[in-house]
């Protein structure tokens, strides 16, 4: 999602041009999904983007809860960080380069919780092969985590 709306610009939308910017916005819903939950939803997932973009800016919060967040000014193959190895981590449209080897997944998904907006139900993959909780990161892996995809068939009503 490029652009930012206000709650006033969102309310003069209709409910299908919500549903659109929800979309774009990783925002679920379903059929019966008020217009002014989606607009709620919308604004936090507005929110929760530009809390990744200020940690991408500001790489010591990071450092804190155990990570470090590089520089994109960094030269891109140079893995090698002050002695650590970098690792690439994605959820969505949201991707970070942190300095996190030797981690586990399910530290990662702790940590980045929040900024990245991971799901509990998201399913973690290392370098392409989904991967458990406890899977070691070695360094130059890539871990996504991936939304699990829906089966509206299977659910009942």
């Amino acid at each position: 999602m490029n652009k930012r709306f206000t709650r006033s610009e969102l309310g003069a939308k209709t409910k299908l041009e919500l549903r659109h910017i929800a979309r774009d916005c990783g925002v679920e819903f379903d059929n019966g999904t008020q217009g002014s939950e989606l607009i709620e939803r919308i604004l936090q997932a507005q929110q929760q983007q530009q809390a990744t973009v200020e940690v991408k800016a500001q790489p010591a919060g990071m450092a804190r809860q155990g990570i470090d967040a590089l520089d994109d000014d960094e030269e891109e193959d140079d893995d090698d960080v002050q002695g650590e190895k970098k690792i690439t981590v994605q959820c969505g449209a949201a991707s970070l380069d942190v300095i996190a080897a030797g981690q586990t997944v399910a530290q990662l998904r702790e940590q980045l919780r929040e900024a990245l907006n991971i799901g509990q139900a998201f399913v973690p993959r290392v370098n392409g092969l989904t991967a458990n909780a406890n899977s070691v990161l070695s360094p130059g892996d890539s871990l996504e985590f991936v939304k699990p995809s829906g089966d509206k068939a299977a659910r009942s009503r």
